[in-house]
């Protein structure tokens, strides 16, 4: 009995992952001072260079170690090996792919919902738990610290009201996320609006299957979220585990600065 051969199916990843790695090579070749790099890293104290390598180390082991308190709190169990990889193919991603910060989150729910074979839904609101955590944080930090520049340095207007802008954005973007995924009704506009989208691009694709997976996907997403809200304690290691590796993170720029 012969073989059949599987027909080659189109891989979107693959192609934007590609993508962003071409982009990033180029921005390599035409935008960055090499020769300067090298001399840069020649007067580099690399012992304290090491610590900051180090110190990413231990961000990255926190962010694993976040959303596997998530898919803890949701009952999903995962080992740790495969949170850990997969939040280093998240930060891969982030870092390849031109997009608004959200590849890393993409990537996660997908790979390991089919890894496991989990419901991408109850995965998708763990990896937004951990995005929620992670952004109120950074913003706090960011408007605790941006608070005090300007009351401890005289900044003129323009930089005042830049820094004003980037702050308010940040908060803006923040709002959104929790609307967003605290409201049913905001996802189901938004799926709405995105088949509204494709089918002004392609007239003749059917959207019924699609909007029966999508809304399944989003009900159980939604379920999970409420679960997350209303058993707040299990949110209590998360958010340590967050804290820890957010300073671990700063901590990066630090070190590196003074190497």
């Amino acid at each position: 009995m012969g073989h059949t051969t599987k027909p080659r199916r189109f891989n979107p990843i693959l192609l934007v992952l590609v993508a962003g790695l071409v982009t990033f090579i180029l921005y390599l070749a035409f935008f960055v001072d090499l020769n300067q790099v090298v001399a840069t890293l020649a007067q580099t104290n690399l012992t304290v260079y090491w610590v900051a390598f180090f110190c990413y180390i231990f961000y990255v082991f926190c962010s694993s170690l976040v959303w596997r308190s998530m898919l803890d709190a949701l009952n999903i169990k995962v080992p740790h090996r495969k949170t850990f990889l997969y939040t280093w193919v998240g930060l891969f991603f982030d870092a390849t792919i031109p997009q608004l910060g959200w590849s890393a989150e993409v990537s996660k729910t997908y790979l390991l919902s089919k890894d496991q074979n989990l419901d991408s839904g109850r995965i998708g609101a763990s990896v937004v738990g951990q995005k929620i955590f992670t952004m109120t944080i950074t913003i706090t930090a960011l408007s605790s610290g941006l608070a005090w520049l300007l009351i401890r340095y005289s900044f003129p207007l323009l930089e005042a009201l830049f820094i004003g802008l980037v702050l308010t954005l940040s908060i803006l973007t923040l709002v959104v996320v929790y609307y967003v995924s605290f409201r049913p009704s905001a996802t189901k506009t938004l799926l709405r609006w995105g088949v509204k989208i494709v089918r002004f691009f392609r007239k003749s694709w059917s959207s019924e299957g699609f909007i029966v997976k999508a809304e399944g996907m989003l009900g159980s997403f939604h379920q999970s979220i409420n679960q997350l809200q209303t058993h707040p304690r299990n949110l209590v290691a998360p958010a340590v585990y967050a804290v820890v590796g957010f300073m671990f993170e700063v901590s990066v720029m630090f070190v590196a600065f003074a190497a």
